[in-house]
């Protein structure tokens, strides 16, 4: 899957402390996946927040696939 999607994530917090973003449950991906995405909408806004983004997934080397959205991209707060 190489093309780019509209897709709701969420913010949450890592088990590190780190602010994160997830797919949504009910969508194509896991909620298990993790987001690559804007830190100022991770950390812009309340845990638990949900922003339709536009992502692809990513295959790493180690066979991890995450969903890649570029920092430069709007966003918009859907909850």
């Amino acid at each position: 899957m190489s093309e780019y999607e509209t897709i709701i994530v969420e913010s949450f917090a890592a088990t590190n402390g780190d602010r994160r973003a997830r797919p949504v449950e009910g969508q194509n991906h896991p909620v298990t996946m993790f987001v690559e995405c804007c830190k100022k909408m991770r950390y812009g806004h309340a845990l638990g927040t949900k922003f339709r983004i536009r992502a692809k997934v990513i295959n790493r080397e180690d066979g991890a696939a995450f969903l890649y959205s570029s920092y430069k991209w709007d966003y918009e707060v859907v909850q």
